[in-house]
C-alpha cells in the first residue's frame, strides 16, 4: 500500500485503493487512516467492521473491500448518535444534519432548534428504517454494534452507512483526532487539521501544568450489582485522569471488577471519587446505597459528578460536547484535582455533590 505523492489517474481510471494518495497524519487516533490528494480523499475506518469510504468523482477503486463511494462530499446524513453532532457543529456543518434517532439526548441547543424548525427529522428511537428511507440522506452515521437500531435492514435496503468509531480510541485527543473524518465527508478536512491542531495544543498546554505534581488517588465508577468496575491504565477515562495529575488506586492493563470490601479497604487512600452516575446530591447516593457513606472522600465531601450540563430528558452534554473540546474536560479535572494550578477555570461539565 503506498502512502507516497503520486499521479493521481483521470476521469474513468481505475485506482487500487489509496495507490497515489498521500496519508494524511495522525497524531493520536489509531483507528483511523486518511488519504488523499487534491480531487480525492480516501477514509479506512479499522473497524470491526472495516470500511473503506471513496470520496472522488474522478476516479473509480479496484480491489477495496468493503467499499463505499461518495462522488462529492455530502450534503446530507442522518445520525444516531449525539457524538456526532459536536464535530458537525465544530464545522459549521450542522445544516447537512438531515435526521437523528434518539432525539431527546441532544444537548445542542443549535440541534436543538432545527429539530424544533422542523429542518432536522425524528427518525424515532429505535430508528425507524421507514422514515430513513424517505429522507433519503447522502449518508446515515452509525457506530459499530448499531444493528438493533435498524442498520443491518437499511445496508441490505442500499442505504450508505459509515461507522463513526471515535468511541474506541483510547486516548481523548485520539477521540477529537476523529473530527478529521467527519471534516473530509463534509468537504472541510483541512479545517478539520486546523481545529484539531488548536485543540492538541491546548490540551497539551494543559498537561504540562500537572507534569511534576504527586498524583492523587481517584476512585470511580460506583457498585453496581455487587461489582466495582475500575478501567485499566490504557482506557480513555484513565488517560485523562493521569493527564489531570492523578490515578486510579490500583494498576492494570485492563479494566477489573472489584467487591464493595475491596474498594472500602484502600478507601482511607482515596482522596476524590468521580461516580460518573445520574446522582445530583449526597443524598441520592445514600438513597441507592447506604454503605456509600463509609467511604473517605463521602466524608470529606470530595465528590465530583459529570452532570452539571445536562437536559431534561436525559441528555448529558459531557458524552456531546466534551468531545469536541478536550482541553475543557482536561481542565475540569485540573480545577478539582489542583485548583490552584487554574483559578479563573469554571467548572463546566463536572460539579461538586452536596
Amino acid at each position: 500500500m503506498s502512502t507516497t505523492q503520486s499521479a493521481i489517474p483521470e476521469t474513468g481510471q481505475n485506482i487500487n485503493c489509496s495507490h497515489g494518495l498521500k496519508k494524511v497524519k495522525m497524531s493520536y487516533a489509531k483507528g483511523l487512516e486518511i488519504y488523499s490528494s487534491r480531487t480525492t480523499t480516501l477514509l479506512k475506518i479499522k473497524g470491526p467492521p472495516e470500511q473503506n469510504i471513496l470520496i472522488s468523482k474522478s476516479i473509480t477503486p479496484y480491489n477495496c473491500k468493503n467499499l463505499i463511494h461518495l462522488k462529492e462530499p455530502i450534503k446530507s446524513l442522518a445520525s444516531i448518535s449525539t457524538t456526532h453532532i459536536p464535530f458537525l457543529e465544530a464545522l459549521n456543518s450542522l445544516n447537512k444534519l438531515k435526521g437523528f434517532s434518539g432525539v431527546k439526548y441532544i444537548s445542542s441547543k443549535k440541534a436543538r432548534e432545527l429539530l424544533k424548525s422542523k429542518k432536522v427529522t425524528n427518525l424515532g428511537y429505535p430508528l425507524q428504517v421507514e422514515k430513513v428511507l424517505k429522507l433519503r440522506p447522502n449518508i446515515v452515521m452509525a457506530y459499530p454494534a448499531s444493528s438493533l437500531n435498524g442498520i443491518d435492514k437499511l445496508i441490505d435496503m442500499g442505504q450508505k452507512v459509515v461507522f463513526n468509531s471515535e468511541f474506541r480510541e483510547a486516548h481523548p485527543l485520539g477521540r477529537f483526532e476523529w473530527i478529521k473524518f467527519v471534516g473530509a465527508l463534509v468537504g472541510k478536512l483541512p479545517k478539520a487539521k486546523l481545529i484539531f491542531e488548536q485543540g492538541k495544543k491546548n490540551y497539551l498546554s494543559l498537561k504540562k501544568k500537572t507534569k511534576n505534581l504527586k498524583p492523587h488517588l481517584v476512585l470511580t465508577g460506583r457498585n453496581y450489582q455487587g461489582s466495582w468496575s475500575i478501567p485499566g491504565e490504557n482506557t480513555y477515562f484513565s488517560k485523562l485522569l493521569q493527564d489531570a495529575g492523578a490515578k486510579l488506586p490500583w494498576n492494570s492493563k485492563r479494566s477489573l471488577p472489584f467487591s464493595f470490601e475491596a474498594i472500602l479497604k484502600k478507601s482511607t487512600q482515596i482522596k476524590f471519587w468521580l461516580p460518573q452516575s445520574p446522582w445530583h446530591t449526597k443524598e441520592d447516593i445514600l438513597n441507592e446505597d447506604n454503605k456509600y457513606k463509609l467511604l473517605r472522600p463521602y466524608h470529606e465531601g470530595l465528590i465530583y459528578n459529570n452532570n452539571n450540563k445536562t437536559n431534561p430528558w436525559g441528555g448529558n452534554d459531557y458524552w456531546e460536547g466534551a468531545l469536541v473540546k478536550p482541553h475543557l474536560l482536561l481542565a475540569d479535572l485540573i480545577k478539582i484535582f489542583h485548583p490552584e494550578l487554574l483559578p479563573g477555570h469554571t467548572l463546566r461539565w463536572y460539579k461538586k455533590l452536596k
